[in-house]
């Protein structure tokens, strides 16, 4: 049916009644007036004759015949699904689809009607159209063998049809952001340009050396580092981050401490060495527990423990010294690196600073395995010993490591609605990524499979055996070149190369691979293979006898068994879309430091740019997403009533843009979001684009303390175009005002805010509780002193609520401050205030937790208690470590809270003013007890190791220095960039704890 200029409706299947009466006058007869039966049989035998020239492929005849036919008889369904086959077969694909609509409207229910309209449909490229007619027939004819072809045919153009759509958006997209950041890099020089003829100075570098990026090919992970000497910057830096390897290594072993599963295997392990074992060498990950655990199963044994940094021997020998006995007689610990220990009588006197042991050991023990199973150096520490200070039958513990690996998508990011999937091109990591699978959204892509067999007891003895033959080979270089040596499954004097999966020719891959093969993957789901994830399982000790498992251990064991608390790793890869029962080739390649992953064709996306990973966890919060959406939407139909001419928001942190859309969505006339990272800028505008909502939202990299409403007297224009009717905001950190909140709120106040305007959040409330996180003991050994490590300058973030068996709390929480935010000169005003403290449990207080409560607004508060369920992974809690105190239940304290624009401290007494700060801002004083009360209470653990300390402070000059100079110079930030990428990209090459040389790359991209 179709419309007339008249706007009456028109049949365009049948003769129009003008037309008929014209053809009946001519012919003078009148259908109405013609015998029923006679013409029944002329219908009939038309319709019979167009079959016949449709069946010989006549189609014109036939289209002709079923007309005569459809003249005789409007209301046959049948004869228009037969003409609508044959117009599709003559190509008149219109008529088809107006001969199929009217069949439909005769029959309804009629499956074939809906199979006509769906050919038509789909010959006019209207599949949308025709999918609804398939399924509306499939409604009615279930399983109809046609129709199911037919449906499927559709869902593939759709499918690709949509791909293309998508790719060409993304593509419109990318070319509108790209300009977006070319006018903001313009910016940019344009500001520093009238920055340096105001001071009339000119810089060493060009302004385009501004807009200078770092780049991270997933190639560069399989080039070697070259053999050129190390640049001035590449040696500072190497001993820079190899001196914060050192700092960070105890308060990272703490968690290996708790690993109470990782301490029974182990011990388990050791107690087969039976009475054989006379000299163990020990090389600890951290923690000083393996030595102790070692003379404990093996007391006739001697124990030599080397540990893998200064720091973390102070830890292991506190340790030691305090679980003194007789079968720690046995035990030394060596006070240098694995590199300085030496055999007597073997190698001449011991390296400077080094120490000799009396002979080569019998066995080895490690537990050197990381997330990404070889960033502590497992391979290269074990070749260099069996080099040098094993016996040639020396037994090795593990024995051996399998490394297995799974394809994994992370989950897609979706927020509240929203689209935010141009985050996900942002979601890479430098090495492997330290993530706990079952807490990250992902869906799995194929069952775990195995990736490679280590027999690191056949490796020691391929070593030594290469090492007596002068060969040098048998495991890669221990030092500077340690990553380009040779392989482990080379041919060595010994016999054949070790047992592993099977090697493709020597010809065909790089002498730095010791493993270099195409696996074929089976897909158990479809999705996009955006990660592997792989893990190790360790064989500790064969089976006791028959019938026995060994003892194992692992990272991940998704059938069941004892699983340390190690993180999983994670590789991250560009995006390859797979099917469930297909197989993926996937070339994996493995060094004496690393494991790598690549897809075919291989990776070969740039990478510019990372988004911090708190990102991701943020836009996954639902509580909070809702929270905000809700409070943004009432807060913006509150002032549509009161701004006739739209409401203005300003998003202060815009981040992602997701509080932007949000209130565009509620209806918002525009909204401009400031957010100080440029990276995050073309982020936020992408994810606009993807929701359209570019043409309301202008993304500004600004720190909004410094942006205006007017014009500067220097003729700077102003970074807004009018006051703003509302504040949206979420710069909290775990402690609420670590991140400038106040400050940020001061400034747009004043500056950027109309008279009236409201503000999300309104307030919020602090709460304060003491409790006791602390290690007692580890394998039934004290290691109360450890705890020690805990402390750093500021409180960092730990999500009590994960750890709940980890921590005691010790009195009730009380509520220290509360902030009403548009109180600003108020809340930039330092304040103290007392609260007294009834304690309940009896313990040890050694921190201070801290939690806060947002009030959106009158309707809604968003908590980050602890104590509550269902919180969100955007916020931990804020801990401050302190100085240790015994309490019992029904003692009191008054804790002084005091804060300033940027942090909360505390302090503990009995009724006295607040004493010094023992560091970090949070503290105790006691004042009015005597000597004898304090040393009772006292636990003997200081706050802080001394010598630790010292050598953070001594850091603190170098660490302001780099960002001084990355600040303030480009091309120095570009020589510390790209040498923070190189490292990396192979961290072994370079003698780099894998975890530190990552972190650092994230700083300089991120």
């Amino acid at each position: 049916m179709s419309t007339s200029d008249h706007g009456t409706a028109v049949d365009r299947t049948v003769c129009d009644p003008g037309s008929r009466a014209k053809i009946e006058d001519y012919y003078g007869v009148r259908l109405k007036d013609t015998d029923p039966r006679a013409l029944a049989f002329v219908v009939a035998q038309s319709k019979s004759a167009g079959n016949e020239a449709f069946r010989t492929h006549r189609y014109k005849e036939a289209i002709r015949l079923y007309s005569q036919a459809i003249a005789g008889d409007e209301s046959d369904a049948a004869l228009y699904s037969n003409r609508s086959a044959a117009f599709l077969a003559e190509g008149l694909n219109d008529q088809a689809l107006w001969d199929a609509e009217k069949c439909i409207a005769l029959s309804p229910s009629w499956p074939k009607a809906h199979y006509r309209r769906a050919c038509a449909a789909m010959s006019l490229c209207q599949w949308q159209g025709a999918r609804q007619a398939l399924v509306k027939g499939l409604e009615l004819a279930p399983g109809d063998a046609a129709m199911v072809a037919r449906l499927a045919e559709v869902d593939w153009v759709l499918t690709q049809r949509g791909a293309a759509r998508r790719a060409q958006a993304a593509v419109e997209r990318r070319g509108v952001v790209s300009r977006l950041r070319e006018l903001r890099c313009q910016a940019a020089r344009q500001a520093a340009l009238r920055q340096f003829k105001q001071s009339m100075t000119g810089p060493r570098w060009d302004l385009e050396d501004l807009d200078w990026r770092p780049t991270f090919l997933p190639s560069m992970k399989t080039r070697p580092r070259p053999r050129a000497p190390s640049s001035p910057h590449s040696t500072l830096l190497r001993s820079y981050l190899s001196s914060l390897a050192d700092l960070a290594g105890p308060k990272a072993a703490l968690t290996t401490l708790a690993d109470s599963r990782r301490w029974a295997q182990y011990e388990a392990a050791l107690c087969t060495l039976g009475a054989a074992a006379c000299h163990v060498l020990v090389l600890e990950s951290g923690g000083g527990v393996l030595g102790p655990l070692a003379a404990r199963a093996a007391p006739q044994a001697s124990i030599t423990s080397v540990q893998r940094g200064r720091m973390l021997y102070r830890m292991a020998k506190q340790v030691a010294q305090s679980n003194p006995g007789p079968r720690s007689e046995g035990l030394t610990l060596a006070d240098c690196a694995q590199a300085r220990l030496a055999v007597a009588g073997e190698e001449g006197p011991a390296p400077e600073g080094g120490v000799q042991v009396e002979s080569r050991a019998d066995v080895l023990v490690t537990d050197l395995m990381d997330h990404g199973v070889l960033g502590l150096g497992l391979l290269p520490a074990i070749d260099d010993a069996a080099r040098r200070l094993l016996s040639p039958n020396a037994v090795v513990m593990p024995s051996s490591l399998q490394i297995w690996a799974q394809l994994v998508e992370v989950s897609p990011s979706q927020a509240s609605g929203f689209d935010l999937s141009p985050l996900d091109s942002y979601r890479w990591w430098p090495g492997p990524e330290a993530v706990q699978l079952d807490s990250l959204p992902h869906r799995q892509l194929s069952a775990p499979f195995l990736v490679d067999t280590l027999d690191l007891q056949a490796r020691a003895r391929a070593a030594a055996a290469a090492h007596r033959c002068g060969t040098g080979r048998g495991g890669g270089e221990q030092g500077s070149e340690r990553g380009s040596g040779g392989s482990s499954h080379e041919q060595s004097c010994e016999g054949p190369a070790l047992p592993g999966l099977p090697q493709p020719p020597a010809a065909n891959r790089s002498a730095a691979w010791e493993l270099d093969v195409e696996l074929s993957v089976p897909t158990t789901g479809d999705g996009r293979l955006t990660a592997v994830a792989f893990w190790w399982d360790a064989e500790l000790a064969p089976a006791a006898g028959p019938g026995l498992p060994p003892t194992r251990l692992t990272n991940r064991a998704p059938d069941g068994g004892p699983v340390t608390t190690c993180a999983v790793a994670l590789q991250h890869l560009d995006g390859v879309a797979v099917k469930g029962g297909g197989a993926l080739s996937l070339r994996v390649r493995r060094d004496v430091g690393q494991v790598f992953f690549s897809t075919s064709p291989p990776q070969c996306r740039a990478r510019h740019a990372l988004v911090p990973r708190w990102h991701f966890d943020m836009v996954r919060d639902e509580a909070r997403n809702v929270a905000y959406d809700g409070a943004i939407s009432r807060a913006v139909a509150r002032l549509k009533s009161q701004r006739p001419g739209g409401v203005h928001v300003l998003d202060m942190g815009a981040g992602t843009g997701l509080l932007s859309m949000m209130a565009v969505r509620a209806g918002a006339a525009s909204v401009v979001g400031a957010e100080i990272n440029r990276h995050m800028c073309d982020v936020a505008e992408e994810c606009l684009a993807s929701n359209g909502c570019l043409a309301r939202v202008t993304m500004l990299d600004r720190d909004v303390r410094r942006m205006t409403a007017e014009p500067g007297p220097d003729g700077a224009p102003a970074d807004l175009e009018r006051r703003v009717d509302l504040l949206i905001y979420e710069v909290f950190d775990s402690g609420l005002i670590g991140e400038g909140v106040l400050h940020i709120l001061a400034a747009a106040r004043e500056k950027l805010a109309a008279p009236g305007a409201l503000l999300v959040p309104a307030s919020a409330r602090v709460f304060a509780q003491p409790i006791q996180m602390r290690l007692e003991s580890a394998a039934g050994f004290d290691v109360s002193q450890a705890n020690r490590w805990r402390w750093r300058p500021d409180y960092e973030g730990v999500d009590l609520e994960e750890c709940r068996n980890d921590w005691v709390a010790l009195a009730d929480p009380v509520e220290v401050f509360a902030f009403d935010f548009s109180a600003s000169l108020e809340n930039m005003r330092p304040a103290s205030a007392p609260h007294e403290l009834l304690f309940t449990e009896a313990g040890v207080v050694n921190a201070v937790a801290t939690w806060f409560e947002l009030e959106l607004d009158e309707e809604c508060t968003l908590s980050t208690s602890p104590h509550r369920s269902g919180k969100g992974p955007t916020w931990q809690q804020a801990v401050q470590w302190v100085r240790e105190e015994r309490v019992a239940p029904g003692q009191t304290r008054v804790l002084i809270a005091s804060h300033d624009t940027y942090s909360i401290s505390y302090a503990l007494e009995e009724g006295a003013a607040p004493g010094p700060d023992h560091g970090g801002g949070v503290h105790f004083v006691e004042l009015s007890d005597g000597a004898g009360e304090l040393e009772d209470r006292a636990t003997g653990v200081p706050l802080v190791d001394p010598v630790w300390k010292e050598a953070f402070d001594s850091l603190q000059p170098l660490n302001s220095q780099i960002v001084r100079a990355c600040v303030q110079d480009p091309l120095e930030y570009r020589a510390i960039a790209l040498e923070a990428v190189a490292f990396a990209s192979r961290p072994h090459d370079y003698d780099l704890d894998a975890s530190q040389a990552t972190d650092f790359c994230v700083k300089m991209m991120g």
